[in-house]
């Protein structure tokens, strides 16, 4: 995710938790970017939730149809500032 190469942060991609792919996982925390397919996922994504939840990590979930917003979702989430990300 370029956002995350523009914060310099070191991540992992797809990262498996039990039955479940993580999309972003940096240190303890977890980024998961949903497209509309998972309107008709609702209750596999809540058991994925709560699953990513009980293993300790923090979750920011971002929808694609956000994605303009999504570096200072991101760079607050990761408590980062917003002006490195502009860099």
């Amino acid at each position: 995710m370029s956002i995350l190469n523009r914060l310099r942060v070191l991540y992992e991609r797809e990262v498996r938790l039990g039955n479940y792919l993580l999309d972003f996982v940096i240190g303890r925390q977890v980024i998961e970017v949903n497209g509309d397919i998972h309107k008709f996922h609702l209750e596999r994504d809540t058991r994925k939730v709560q699953a990513i939840r009980e293993a300790g990590y923090r979750l920011l979930i971002v929808q694609e149809a956000d994605m303009e917003i999504a570096p200072l979702l991101i760079s607050e989430f990761l408590g980062q500032s917003i002006h490195q990300v502009a860099a």
